[in-house]
């Protein structure tokens, strides 16, 4: 994906070097969140992830990763319902990273 600035085009894919992915939201009947599925990823996510992106994009979170920290999907169901930005820091086993 590439983003014009000015003169400076801005690949997102690469030039943004914190790690980054965005996720559809999959809901039960209840409203709540179940799981994510990948819909983009950069290449630092990529690569803290150690997968490649064609790994990633369609697949869905709990798929990816077994049953994991079921807490990313609280931390999605409080985003979506207080609209606000949710900061917390975890380990995360998956990627041996807080």
């Amino acid at each position: 994906m590439e983003l014009k600035l000015g003169t400076y085009a801005v690949d997102t894919y690469k030039d943004i070097p914190v790690p980054y992915a965005i996720f559809k939201i999959i809901y039960a009947d209840d409203g709540s969140i179940v799981n994510t599925q990948y819909m983009f990823v950069n290449q630092a996510y990529c690569s803290t992830a150690g997968m490649r992106r064609e790994e990633l994009i369609g697949k869905y979170f709990l798929d990816v990763y077994g049953e994991g920290d079921r807490r990313w999907l609280d931390y999605c169901q409080a985003a979506v319902t207080t609209g606000k930005t949710i900061h917390e820091t975890i380990y995360s086993p998956e990627v041996q990273q807080w």
